[in-house]
């Protein structure tokens, strides 16, 4: 029976002094040595307003935090012995005050409590499972929440044996022990799945062929005479993980998903099969290009591509940046283009090929926040960041066949990205806001050029 509880009252602490903390990005650090420990992993996803918990939160361990939850996963040694997941925990700055002449900084704290006994026993893993936290549909205050485990072991002896080869290499993984306790019914986590998937298939603007997100959920999206969605079509995927990334629906009869364990499935012919990631590979965003072609960008834009739908991989370490950066790639007519947003840079590979050369961007900018090629040019805007505009935002044109970049500008004031309404790229939209565009209270207009931006009319 899935139980419903209620979110602890928030406390107000107090402290003297607040600090900054780096985040590890991809797993929990552990030493190569665990010793005489046993090691406790396991994975947590929250849906709605619960979506922070599945990121950088304290694992409570007997109510003492004994770890973190990174990147949706715990990964936490401990001595034998017979322990309970107490809770997680989240402390997050509050406001500051003067009180009797000493600044103190007021921090806001939740415990999510989840109460789940567990053994560790020397050298050995046990797994709790996939922790999933789901708003309860029943309680209009948002306050409860439906806590499930979800069985996962498969997934969490590759995360294992991917992430921490050296510790795998001293630990029997495929002897990982389940923690016990009461487990999402299959029936549940597929009408779950259903749920997520209809709700992404809904989505104004959508119009894609598949749609994938987290549980391991993927769907073919069914659609009506008039191309809208009607329903969706579960597939059957090998994995309950959280997802890393989906690709974009560039392709209709192709579509691949990648976890946050770094599992990779491809979708073709209307089968789900996996297949083998670049080795090294950190996290990326996986698109499906061309007709064979797979490419995955990491956040330090590391460049991998496959032309035989992921079944050999080539990479591209020529463009590798020090820090994270954000990405982007997008098809063109004969290739691909990879960018990234800040500092801007942009390059082209041609369909089949691992040949990336620069593209000369236009000068003075300083991110990139859309590349799109139509038969009339290619398209650059600047990254779009959520602040009240004064003026015109440019965005730069260049021609087919030309190597000069032309300035243009949105029709007012805080518009989102153009929108493109034909193939050839010369009739294009936007839709502009009497406030900064990400405001839920802005009043929107929408604008129409048939010349590309160089003038625009009301619609």
């Amino acid at each position: 029976m899935t139980k419903r509880m209620s979110v602890v009252t928030i406390l107000l602490l107090f402290s003297l002094a607040a600090g900054c903390t780096s985040l590890p990005n991809y797993r929990p650090e552990l030493p190569d040595d665990l010793g005489d420990n046993g090691l406790v992993v396991g994975q947590v996803v929250g849906f709605g307003h619960l979506l922070g918990w599945s990121m950088y939160k304290d694992v409570m361990i007997d109510n003492r935090n004994k770890g973190k939850v990174v990147n949706s996963f715990i990964s936490i040694p401990l001595s034998p012995g017979e322990y309970e997941f107490s809770s997680l925990f989240s402390a997050s700055p509050g406001g500051s005050g003067a009180y009797g002449g000493v600044t103190v900084t007021m921090t806001q704290t939740t415990t999510m409590p989840v109460k789940r006994k567990f053994t560790v026993r020397s050298k050995q893993i046990t797994n709790l499972g996939l922790l999933v936290l789901y708003p309860d549909p029943s309680d209009k205050d948002q306050k409860k929440f439906l806590r499930m485990f979800v069985d996962n072991t498969a997934d969490m002896k590759h995360f294992i044996k991917t992430a921490y080869p050296v510790q795998a290499s001293r630990l029997n993984v495929d002897a990982m022990t389940l923690a016990p306790g009461e487990l999402m019914s299959d029936g549940t986590l597929q009408l779950l799945r259903k749920e997520l998937a209809t709700k992404l298939a809904a989505t104004p603007g959508g119009n894609v062929s598949y749609v994938a997100t987290d549980l391991g959920t993927l769907a073919e999206v069914q659609k009506g005479q008039d191309n809208k969605p009607v329903g969706v079509k579960l597939m059957n995927v090998a994995t309950v993980s959280n997802l890393q990334s989906a690709s974009p629906n560039y392709v209709k009869d192709r579509f691949a998903i990648l976890t946050k364990n770094n599992r990779l499935f491809l979708v073709k012919d209307g089968n789900v099969v996996e297949k083998r990631p670049p080795a090294g590979l950190r996290a990326g965003g996986v698109s499906v290009m061309g007709a064979n072609d797979l490419v995955i960008v990491d956040d330090k834009f590391e460049l991998y591509a496959s032309f035989d739908n992921g079944d050999r991989w080539q990479q591209s370490l020529a463009w590798v940046t020090p820090d994270a950066v954000r990405t982007g790639v997008w098809p063109g007519a004969n290739g691909y283009y990879a960018y990234t947003v800040e500092p801007p840079r942009a390059l082209i590979a041609s369909y089949g090929k691992l040949d990336f050369k620069p593209i000369e961007l236009p000068k003075g900018m300083q991110t990139l926040g859309m590349l799109r090629e139509k038969p009339a040019g290619l398209f650059a805007e600047r990254d779009i960041t959520f602040y009240m505009e004064s003026e015109r935002r440019p965005f730069f044109f260049r021609a087919s066949n030309q190597s000069a970049w032309e300035t243009r500008s949105m029709p007012t004031a805080n518009c989102k990205h153009i929108d493109f309404l034909d193939s050839a790229g010369l009739n294009i939209s936007a839709e502009c806001s009497d406030r900064a565009v990400w405001h839920p209270a802005g009043k929107r207009q929408q604008y129409q050029s048939k010349d590309g931006g160089r003038t625009w009319e009301r619609r």
